[in-house]
């Protein structure tokens, strides 16, 4: 059944109800068209919500397309920009916005300005999302920009993959992205695979993150496997750490 009562729908927003009891879908379309009514849910919002804001998808489309609603929804929730009007995916400030808040927003950033370097960095920098290079993978100045991969790696490990060749062959940003994730090493040129430390760190970053260590060496040579400290470190693992119960 539609709600149609704008003055109950105002009060249930600003006491923070709408959110768990209600959708957007709910509305009636005059009510899904209703400026204020819209204003309120986005002003309302926790920061924390991680569903409420896909509803953004049932609003009137006049509303999709007014940046005084989608600039602060995007603030809160970059990944609500899939549902803005195409010209708000074009603007760059609504862009950096959403990417800010979210980079995997990125995806949903207008072709036309997807690869601007400031807001494709912006995203690298973002504390949520993890995979904004993917969106611009096919771009090969992007991939080739150090600061914008070191940015990237620095938070996932595994965008090492789509960064260039030389870049796949910088020390720091491999060091960088096996810290974050040690299966990042399979994307690491082909010197630094032989690069104990790098090994040794990679190791580590697996161990601790609960994960089976020797998928690790899937990436290296023999000869790297049989290298002392590499051994040792095997040698020291525990059965739950080799990723086997000690019930076996």
């Amino acid at each position: 059944m539609q709600v149609s009562d704008k003055a109950k729908v105002l009060d249930l927003i600003k006491n923070g109800v709408f959110y768990d009891e209600n959708s957007l879908e709910d509305l009636s379309e005059e009510l899904r068209a209703d400026k204020e009514i819209i204003m309120a849910w986005v002003e309302h919002m926790s920061d924390e919500d991680d569903f409420s804001y896909r509803q953004f998808e049932y609003v009137a489309s006049d509303l999709a397309a007014d940046n005084e609603i989608v600039l602060p929804l995007v603030s809160k929730h970059g990944r609500a920009l899939e549902w803005a009007s195409e010209s708000l995916k074009k603007s760059k400030d609504v862009a950096m916005a959403a990417v800010r808040n979210n980079s995997d927003a990125l995806e949903d950033v207008y072709w036309e300005i997807r690869g601007d370097r400031e807001i494709v960095l912006t995203a690298c920098r973002s504390e949520r999302g993890r995979y904004s290079l993917i969106f611009v993978s096919d771009d090969a100045e992007l991939m080739g920009d150090r600061e914008i991969v070191l940015a990237a790696v620095l938070k996932n490990g595994t965008a090492l993959q789509y960064a260039s060749e030389d870049l796949r062959g910088d020390r720091e940003i491999v060091l960088t992205a096996v810290e974050s994730n040690g299966h990042a090493l399979n994307s690491a040129a082909e010197n630094l695979k032989s690069d104990i430390e790098i090994v040794m760190k990679a190791l580590n970053t697996t161990k601790n993150l609960g994960h089976a260590p020797r998928d690790i060496l899937e990436y290296v040579s023999e000869e790297v496997k049989a290298d002392p400290k590499i051994q040792a470190f095997l040698e020291s693992l525990s059965p739950e750490e080799e990723g086997f119960s000690s019930l076996f």
